[in-house]
């Protein structure tokens, strides 16, 4: 893990574990947000990608690293954005629907994003985007 100001990087041993754990994160801060008044809540957004990563003493960087950042830079707030090798690697593993969105601007290549549609809860239905993207 790396902490960046007011956000951080995680790396996951499993892209499946990545998505469950993002959903979850979105999931409680829902809960958290519901009896909070507006100007007190606190959104995230979540970018997920799979790809090369280098480590280095305590640092992570690469490719991976810029373009989840960038996929986390598009995400709607309360929600997942993540790549389509992401959403193409979780597949059905999850009880999540995936929504394309189209390609994102400023990727250095064509990457679609794609949201998971979150299961039908009460708290999923205001905060249930999760994009992904699918390179050509």
């Amino acid at each position: 893990m790396k902490l960046t100001g007011d956000g951080m990087l995680v790396e996951f041993p499993s892209v499946v574990n990545a998505v469950a754990c993002a959903v979850e994160i979105q999931r409680r801060m829902g809960e958290r947000n519901r009896d909070v008044p507006q100007d007190q809540a606190i959104e995230f957004r979540i970018g997920v990608n799979l790809g090369d990563i280098i480590f280095e003493d305590i640092d992570i960087f690469g490719d991976g690293v810029n373009v989840a950042a960038r996929i986390e830079s598009i995400a709607r707030p309360g929600g997942v954005s993540v790549s389509g090798s992401v959403r193409d690697n979780v597949g059905n593993r999850l009880d999540l629907a995936f929504e394309n969105t189209g390609e994102p601007i400023g990727l250095p290549f064509a990457t679609p994003i794609f949201p998971p549609v979150m299961p039908s809860s009460a708290i999923w239905r205001k905060h249930k985007h999760i994009q992904s993207w699918r390179s050509k």
